[in-house]
Parts: C-alpha cells; structure tokens; sequence
C-alpha cells in the first residue's frame, strides 16, 4: 500500500510539473497581467526591509495592496528585479506553490477519505485547465487552505 501510495503522488507530481513546465514560457510580455504593479510592490518590499519591513507595514496600515496576500508579495520579492526574468521567477515560484498545493491536497483526501478518492481528486486539479493557466501566469495567486 505504501509503494502504491507513494507511485501515486509522484505520477501525479510529475504530469503537473510536465504540464506546469510546458506553460513557463508562454505568456512573457509583462504588460498581459498586472506583473508591473506585482514588481513594484516587491521592489517595495524588498527597500523597506523584506519581512520585518513588510510586518511593520502590514501592522501599520501602510501596505496598500489589496489584491494579493503579502505573503506571496512577500515571496515573490525574494526574486524581484527589474528584468522580464522575474517572469518567469514569478512562475516558478507559483508552479511550487501549486506542487506544494497538490501534496496537501492529496495527504489530507487520503486522510479523510481513501487513496484512490485522494488520486481522484489530486489528479483532478492537476489537469485543471484553469489551474495550469493561472500557473502559468506570472501574475497568479493560490489560495492554500491550511490542513
């Protein structure tokens, strides 16, 4: 049951990072999204001290952006230049937030339910069209329910 287990996963890992990988390239022209307001908010980020900076900002009521959680500003601001490489940082970063989404995902379904309701379900979301396009975007954000 355990090689089974763990068979799973990482087939279902490996057809999201092909299918995640695939998109990394397309969509590069940083006007398409909002990637302009995303770099100078973790340019911000990054002048004003990274996480303690972004903490006092947040406390403070200074953080203005609404749209998007500070956390993922804050990790995308660990990447952050004045390049079209944060484009495609940006996606990376997203594509293991999506991976780090699918395990959680697939752990507590097999918790609560069965293996092949978890494999059912991760595989589901894994070959979501709107899932890999929202990844592949840099201008993406993933709400992760903490387990």
């Amino acid at each position: 049951m355990k090689t089974l287990f763990t068979i799973l996963i990482l087939a279902i890992m490996l057809l999201f990072v092909v299918a995640g990988l695939s998109g990394i390239n397309r969509s590069t022209d940083p006007d398409e999204m909002d990637t302009g307001s995303y770099l100078r908010t973790v340019i911000e980020i990054n002048m004003h001290g990274s996480l303690p900076g972004l903490l006092a900002r947040c406390i403070s009521g200074e953080y203005r952006q609404a749209n998007r959680h500070p956390l993922y500003m804050l990790l995308l601001s660990t990447r952050a230049r004045r390049s079209i490489d944060f484009c495609v940082d940006a996606k990376i970063i997203a594509l293991l937030l999506g991976g780090l989404y699918l395990i959680s995902l697939f752990l507590v379904t097999y918790r609560l339910f069965s293996l092949p309701v978890a494999a059912a379900t991760t595989l589901r979301d894994a070959k979501n069209r709107l899932f890999l396009i929202e990844l592949q975007n840099s201008a993406v954000y993933l709400q992760m329910v903490a387990c």
